[in-house]
């Protein structure tokens, strides 16, 4: 907080605008420092489960279009 302050807001006094302010934007900041030294991780993990659910979409699809058998069917004219 800008003030060192002897009084709790609510306790010793009522909560003013400048106290929801003031709190407000520390939030604010400790979320955007955060965010920022995180936002690399979050999309590394983004790309590489993106990458996962690729190679498992190829497998599934590549075990789906085998066949386990071959039919031949024979007609005579």
């Amino acid at each position: 907080m800008n003030k060192v302050r002897d009084e709790v807001p609510g306790l010793d006094r009522p909560i003013t605008r400048d106290d929801l302010e003031v709190r407000l934007r520390t939030v604010r900041d400790d979320v955007s420092k955060v965010k920022e030294s995180t936002l690399g991780a979050g999309i590394v993990a983004g790309s590489a489960a993106l990458l996962l659910l690729v190679i498992f979409a190829f497998l599934l699809g590549r075990k789906r279009g085998k066949k386990k058998y071959a039919y031949v069917e024979i007609r005579r004219v």
